[in-house]
């Protein structure tokens, strides 16, 4: 459910961006559609990050879900330092061998994940510089 969601609020973010600001009633019915998928996304965030782990599989999902949760609630140079960390914590979790069915499903998620949080990274709201580096993993304790 978070990856859809994830897509449809990017999109719905997007559709923003093409039309920029206006006192239209498309552009109006857009921003409605983007409140929508924002406050889906929230609840799907929210659901992942409090909801008890239940399958292994479960662990790779919360902390993508605590990732995006830390670049949303970030200030938008932190949130691509953010998001920068999320990376490297991929390439160092694909490095290692499938050994088992379930990392070869945890690889997969991350590797269907990346585009998707790639394109969250990449909405206007996150351009800017980092301020300072940020340790999330910190918070997945």
């Amino acid at each position: 459910m978070l990856l859809p969601t994830l897509a449809e609020y990017v999109s719905a973010e997007r559709d923003l961006e093409d039309v920029d600001f206006s006192s239209d009633t498309a552009y109006a019915n857009w921003h409605m559609d983007a409140e929508r998928a924002q406050d889906r996304l929230i609840d799907v965030l929210h659901d992942l990050r409090t909801l008890p782990v239940q399958t292994s599989q479960d662990v790779p999902l919360r902390r993508i879900a605590v990732f995006l949760h830390a670049m949303r609630t970030s200030n938008a140079a932190t949130a691509r330092a953010i998001h920068q960390q999320m990376e490297e914590y991929f390439e160092a979790q694909l490095e290692r061998p499938h050994t088992t069915t379930t990392k070869l499903q945890r690889t997969l998620l991350m590797q269907w994940a990346r585009p998707h949080i790639a394109a969250f990274a990449a909405l206007p709201v996150f351009e800017g510089e980092p301020d300072d580096e940020i340790e999330v993993f910190e918070r997945l304790a």
